[in-house]
């Protein structure tokens, strides 16, 4: 881990307690608009396009790895012509339509024929199926690989907070090893100790956590310390969303339309983020 080690005393002695990078950049992406792990799961998987495109285009690993897969799903294929550079697409691509081309011509020779089966490929479906681009998309599986780490963290952090006191021993009691039971969570309880209220804080101010992501932490927590601040924190949220959706419909009110408009303005596509996941535009006034 990386980051400021700090110290504790407990009835074990003194405990190193390192704050770590996925911890602060975390904290900090609950400070922006938008659900925060969204956000930081769009950053992941944009630095690894970007990497791929510009250092890894030639790796050879990675390009059998990409005709496995036949090439990105929609979504990053769409995020990776974005970057631009054209040699790097026409190496991608080249090697992709000759894919594409193997199974169409394996296709081919047996449509019209009766048969179901092709020679050392399978069936007929299980070829068509493998036209399907991104089946495997190696970016979704950046995405998911960040998803599990910041909620895990998230989790770590939130459920870190019970009993806490002087005489708390990390890795014992509520301590993320008893909450989570995820894969890296023993290694996460000694940072937890001490960020918790931090990181609970930071959530309390942001914009919360869409619901995809609310119910895949819901889901980590297994329903303990961690989920009751995650729910009330999003009730609390969803209280004031309803206030501000309310003082929107109002305001549409002939009668006081002539008001201004307050934090309220974007109260509309925050809730829309809620579903789509995507951060709400600050300071569009509806």
């Amino acid at each position: 881990m990386q980051g400021r080690a700090l110290e504790r005393s407990g009835r074990g002695g003194t405990h190193a307690i390192s704050r770590h990078t996925t911890y602060y950049k975390l904290r900090d992406a609950m400070t922006k608009p938008g659900c925060p792990i969204c956000r930081l799961v769009s950053d992941a998987v944009a630095r690894y396009l970007e990497t791929f495109l510009y250092e890894n285009v030639n790796d050879p690993g990675m390009r059998a790895d990409l005709r496995r897969s036949n090439g990105f799903c929609p979504e990053h294929a769409e995020l990776l012509r974005e970057h631009g550079d054209p040699l790097g697409h026409a190496i991608i691509y080249g090697d992709l339509v000759d894919h594409v081309l193997e199974l169409l011509e394996s296709l081919l020779r047996v449509c019209g024929s009766g048969s179901v089966r092709l020679p050392a490929t399978g069936t007929v479906a299980s070829v068509v199926d493998d036209l399907l681009p991104g089946r495997r998309c190696p970016a979704c599986l950046v995405a998911r690989e960040a998803e599990q780490r910041y909620i895990e963290v998230l989790i770590a952090e939130l459920g870190s907070m019970s009993d806490i006191g002087p005489s708390s021993d990390p890795g014992r009691g509520t301590g993320v090893g008893s909450s989570v039971g995820l894969g890296s969570s023993a290694r996460l309880g000694s940072a937890a100790f001490e960020s918790g209220p931090d990181l609970e804080r930071a959530l309390a101010s942001s914009d919360g956590l869409c619901l995809t992501h609310l119910v895949q932490a819901l889901k980590a927590s297994r329903y303990g310390a961690a989920a009751t601040r995650l729910l009330q924190a999003s009730i609390a949220k969803l209280e004031e969303l309803k206030a501000q959706l309310a003082e929107i419909r109002r305001k549409h009110d002939y009668r006081f339309s002539g008001e201004p408009w307050g934090p309220e303005k974007d109260a509309w596509a925050r809730a829309a983020a809620l579903w789509s996941g995507h951060p709400a535009q600050k300071g569009h006034t509806p």
